[in-house]
């Protein structure tokens, strides 16, 4: 079974794990809508794979790389959870 990993920030940490987890045969997939060209560049680097949009990160398991909240609440209601 191939693994994949889905990164919400492709941010510094966010492509760090990313590039751990490619080095070692994970499929690690973004979404880079709304990001900046650096962070598009991090993800290349990290060799994440761009996905069309935030429905398609909440498909497989979601790791959210950064400190912020703020990710979780936009994928929230993607995943079917009620809570606010």
């Amino acid at each position: 079974m191939a693994y994949v990993v889905a990164i919400v920030a492709p941010g510094e940490m966010g492509s760090a794990v990313a590039a751990r987890l490619s080095e070692r045969g994970v499929k690690v997939i973004t979404s880079l809508a709304g990001r900046s060209a650096a962070s598009a560049a991090r993800a290349q680097r990290a060799h994440m794979a761009p996905v069309a949009d935030d429905d398609a990160l909440v498909e497989d398991a979601v790791i959210s790389s950064c400190r912020s909240v703020r990710p979780a609440r936009r994928l929230r209601w993607r995943s079917g959870s009620s809570r606010r």
